[in-house]
């Protein structure tokens, strides 16, 4: 393979494979390359995802916030962590994207590695004062806009067969987190 002749002004030239771009409705434009020449790191550990983490106490039984995707998969509110965006910023913007609750940081609660995508996860524990209705549903403007169906799981309850693995893992990680 012939290499194209470098003039001399050039400063720069890189072997792109793999170029992404997205653009999204009522967002910034988002662009990704990739470079196979550049080596990174095998146990790459930034922090991409945001996982805020909102407990309520009924009946002394703590529950976690989660909610019924529209592929009836169960889930916890997470998202990406936009470039310079804080693990704390993140977690109140997807917060209120996904849930509609406007809740304030108490504490983070740790990094997991998800193993899932290089999808390496933040949790903060989150304060919300709001109502806490059982169940409630949500529109998102995100992702081409979604209905989320939200309800508290109890933290001591097994989950059901609606749980994948990586958001099974997820919910042990913050049991574990909050030492329970």
């Amino acid at each position: 393979m012939s290499k194209a002749p470098v003039r001399e002004d050039t400063l720069l030239t890189l072997k792109i494979t793999a170029i992404s771009l997205t653009i999204r409705r009522n967002r910034d434009i988002q662009f990704g390359c990739y470079n196979p020449d550049i080596q990174y790191p095998k146990n790459h550990k930034t922090m991409n995802r945001a996982t805020p983490v909102v407990l309520r106490n009924n009946n002394n039984q703590l529950e976690l916030l989660a909610f019924k995707h529209p592929n009836g998969r169960s889930q916890l509110v997470k998202g990406k962590i936009k470039k310079g965006e804080s693990l704390e910023a993140a977690c109140v913007r997807e917060l209120e994207e996904e849930s509609g609750i406007q809740a304030q940081i108490v504490r983070q609660l740790g990094v997991w590695n998800s193993g899932f995508k290089k999808q390496v996860w933040g949790f903060c524990l989150m304060h919300y004062e709001g109502s806490q209705l059982d169940n409630w549903d949500h529109e998102t403007e995100d992702d081409g806009g979604h209905i989320f169906s939200f309800f508290w799981q109890p933290l001591n309850a097994p989950l059901n067969d609606s749980w994948n693995e990586v958001y099974t893992n997820a919910f042990q990680y913050i049991k574990k987190a909050l030492g329970k």
